[in-house]
């Protein structure tokens, strides 16, 4: 109390700014990024589903094509589509392990935020908005 009389106005409202600012003590960030671990780990099955989906069915495509009887002079277009077919197959499997790879690194961020809460490293709950601001801020496909 005596501290709180001895403060100026400024100083006061500085510290009701403060509060305002990070309204989560670091539990409840601890449960927070639970919930964001676990929705990050959620939204990449079906992703990744679709991903294979396509790559099953552009194999799929690619065996009719090669099993296929067609007259001798087709016979180049059929290995030119079966190259690109290749191609298509290979491309979206690099995809997929992209998009796995950038899923995981967004889950093990979140984990080493919420591990360093836990053990005492992070208490400063602004530092720890920040981060986890640039956390999901990142772009969500870097190729370059």
């Amino acid at each position: 109390v005596w501290m709180m009389n001895k403060m100026t106005n400024r100083e006061k409202k500085e510290v009701k700014e403060g509060k305002e600012d990070c309204p989560l003590s670091t539990t409840d960030w601890v449960m927070f990024l639970s919930n964001e671990i676990d929705r990050t780990e959620r939204d990449q099955p079906p992703i990744m589903t679709a991903l294979i989906a396509a790559i099953l069915a552009i194999m799929g495509v690619g065996v009719t094509v090669a099993v296929m009887r067609i007259p001798e002079f087709l016979y180049y277009h059929k290995l030119m589509f079966l190259f690109i077919i290749s191609i298509f197959i290979v491309s979206f499997w690099i995809l997929s392990f992209v998009i796995s790879q950038r899923f995981k690194k967004k889950v093990e961020s979140f984990e080493n935020l919420r591990r360093r809460i836990i053990l005492g490293k992070e208490k400063d709950c602004i530092k720890i908005r920040d981060e986890w601001r640039n956390i999901v801020s990142k772009k969500r496909f870097k190729f370059i």
